[in-house]
């Protein structure tokens, strides 16, 4: 059975439910959950990054969110943030682990595709020592240091390192190997990371 969504109005009242190739070719408004992790290191904050798997559909091999998905019609969004948690990178984790910080709105298009999205954004703090088991969806996680994550924000070429590795020789990664996301999320996700110096 195809994934089913939860169409929504500007008021977050539910007002049809789809499946997800639907709401993305009709760009209708549907809630996701976003988890942000960070980790404070020598003095410095860093926001980890996903790079999603080559296999998937959307946005393949991009770099993106710690962890995100889309909350189905059958579960509450405590329910979808804690399985996305888990599915992704491994952890279980409780909501009292979890800042959830507000929503932001999300617009996408191109050809065939419009991601309409209301973000439920949470953070949460990661220890340097948690052991962490990716899941299928993910292929690694880099993670930006603080004037790495001033380049995303402003949508200029970044560099990062992977999470877990040895060596820290940074890489550089272009603003196109990102996941596009509005100038409004980045300051958001950004200005969070700032208040918890």
């Amino acid at each position: 059975m195809k994934e089913q969504l939860n169409i929504i109005n500007d008021h977050m009242e539910v007002i049809a439910v789809k499946d997800r190739n639907e709401a993305h070719r009709k760009g209708l408004l549907h809630e996701t959950v976003h988890v942000w992790f960070y980790v404070r290191h020598a003095g410095e904050i860093f926001l980890l990054f996903q790079q999603r798997s080559f296999k998937k559909t959307d946005f393949a091999g991009l770099y993106d969110i710690t962890v995100a998905g889309h909350i189905d019609a059958s579960e509450t969004r405590d329910e979808a943030v804690l399985r996305e948690i888990e599915e992704e990178i491994g952890l279980k984790l409780s909501l009292e682990q979890l800042d959830y910080s507000g929503h932001v709105p999300s617009y996408y298009e191109e050809p065939g595709f419009i991601d309409h999205e209301l973000c439920a954004i949470y953070f949460t703090e990661f220890k340097w020592n948690q052991m962490l088991k990716l899941g299928p969806e993910v292929e690694r996680l880099i993670v930006l240091n603080e004037r790495e994550m001033e380049a995303w924000r402003n949508n200029q070429i970044s560099s990062g390192y992977e999470l877990g590795r040895r060596s820290k020789n940074t890489f550089p990664i272009e603003p196109s190997e990102f996941c596009p996301h509005t100038g409004n999320y980045r300051d958001f996700v950004v200005n969070y990371i700032a208040g918890k110096k």
